[in-house]
């Protein structure tokens, strides 16, 4: 290989992210979806149906899956569009295709790729 195409090292990091530097709390954190909150979530849930006036509240709204979309919420369509375009630039040159993304993200998408150059987002791109 030429000297021009061989990657230069970074010089050693000064700190370092391991077991023994993390915050303790990040080592034994658990994700619970089905934790005590969520357990109980549920309980409240069955004594409503049972008996509406057992809480002072109508209804129990689950939030902890980590799904905006199960509350009503609407996807993040633009991201998925620029990303879909992004991964299959070859969308934007067919017609019919290119017409099933909003205009602003297909011009988003071209600015992108003009900047990452012939590579892409491929894993194989040149920096």
């Amino acid at each position: 290989p030429s000297p021009s195409s061989m990657a230069v090292a970074a010089p050693p990091a000064t700190k370092a992210l391991t077991a023994s530097t993390i915050n303790p709390h990040v080592r034994t954190m658990q994700y619970a979806v089905r934790g005590v909150i969520p357990t109980l979530a549920g309980t409240i849930a069955d004594e409503l149906a049972a008996d509406p006036s057992s809480h002072p509240f109508p209804e129990v709204v689950l939030c902890n899956l980590g799904n905006p979309m199960a509350l009503g919420n609407k996807p993040f369509t633009y991201l998925r569009q620029l990303l879909a375009l992004l991964e299959y630039p070859d969308l934007m040159e067919d017609e019919t295709a290119c017409a099933a993304f909003p205009k602003d993200a297909v011009a988003h998408a071209k600015a992108l790729l003009a900047e990452l150059g012939p590579g892409g987002l491929g894993a194989e791109s040149d920096p």
